[in-house]
């Protein structure tokens, strides 16, 4: 595991990003978000809102993460995952206008995966 941990940081770092958005749900349940930290500290719960659309769900996650102190870029996902975009998250934003960019892809071989299962 520690191998998907290095590549996420690092693409992180690549973009300056503090902080990775996950955004769950679609038009029919509504949205929902988790955030990730660089420090691996998370928020939110992930659950969709009927009553929460998914900018809704961008300005809770960016106020959550300012509130804790952080400052500067975060990536924002999709919820399929395929797509980002960066954020400043002091910026007021929409998700109908962000920027939105292919997601970066891991791939991890079986045998890592079962080196790192071995050592836990």
């Amino acid at each position: 595991m520690r191998t998907i941990e290095s590549a996420i940081r690092q693409t992180r770092k690549a973009v300056n990003a503090v902080a990775d958005i996950c955004l769950y749900g679609n038009g029919a349940v509504g949205a929902g978000w988790l955030a990730a930290t660089n420090d691996c500290r998370m928020f939110g719960t992930g659950e969709p809102r009927a009553d929460c659309s998914f900018t809704e769900a961008v300005w809770e996650a960016q106020e959550t993460l300012v509130k804790t102190g952080l400052t500067g870029m975060a990536r924002v996902f999709t919820p399929s995952g395929h797509s980002m975009a960066i954020i400043d998250l002091q910026a007021v934003v929409t998700f109908g206008d962000l920027k939105w960019q292919p997601a970066p892809v891991y791939t991890i071989s079986a045998e890592s995966l079962i080196a790192a299962a071995e050592k836990a």
